[in-house]
């Protein structure tokens, strides 16, 4: 990591803090802030923090395919990596409002 947005300031806040939760989320079809993008951001992000992966899965809202989640971890940390079928970061945020909050209750403690 080091260069780029969060430089390294990232991974030692994330080194720092005790159970620690990030969720990134994206669209899949979202082409400013694009799934991809993101994932090899937090997977290089991941390796440098010695963090385990879980594989990509499907998740499902009202027995539909809602996108797709992998998560990252280690004893303090954990990133899920999450893309929302069908929409952008915006819709997400605006007209999905059932499928964030299903999401949001299954990454609660």
């Amino acid at each position: 990591m080091g260069t780029g947005a969060g430089g390294e300031s990232v991974p030692k806040m994330l080194q720092s803090i005790p159970n620690f939760r990030i969720l990134i989320y994206n669209g899949d079809l979202d082409t400013v802030c694009d799934f991809l993008g993101d994932a090899w951001h937090v997977s290089a992000l991941a390796k440098q923090l010695h963090m385990q992966s879980t594989n990509r899965v499907q998740w499902s809202f009202r027995n539909q395919l809602a996108g797709f989640v992998q998560r990252y971890y280690n004893n303090r940390t954990a990133i899920d990596v999450l893309t929302v079928k069908v929409g952008s970061r915006k819709s997400f945020e605006e007209e999905k409002i059932d499928e964030a909050r299903e999401y949001l209750n299954f990454i609660a403690f």
